[in-house]
């Protein structure tokens, strides 16, 4: 069963541009796949992404990282978080924010 994952949006602790807002991205890993979703240019601190993800593993670890586009020099890590899969796929049609 593939598991699906929608990265909705973040709550984040400052603003990592010095001109302007942030401009945020969030990458997915689930064992060896990895997705990215869109950047929410002049995100700032609350960003929203209405991307969709389908991932085709059992793997019981799910990670994110969420970066800071810069145009000009290396994206910054903004933060990371991990979830563990066990219960969703224990309970299929669960959710978790």
């Amino acid at each position: 069963m593939p598991l699906i994952v929608k990265p909705i949006s973040a709550n984040l602790v400052k603003d990592f541009d010095l001109i302007g807002k942030s401009d945020p991205y969030c990458i997915i890993f689930v064992g060896n796949q990895r997705q990215r979703s869109k950047t929410h240019r002049n995100g700032g601190k609350s960003p929203q992404w209405s991307d969709t993800f389908q991932f085709n593993t059992n793997d019981p670890i799910l990670r994110v990282q969420v970066f800071d586009d810069d145009t000009f020099s290396q994206d910054d890590l903004i933060g990371e978080g991990t979830l563990n899969l066990n219960q969703c796929y224990q309970n299929p049609m669960r959710t978790e924010n």
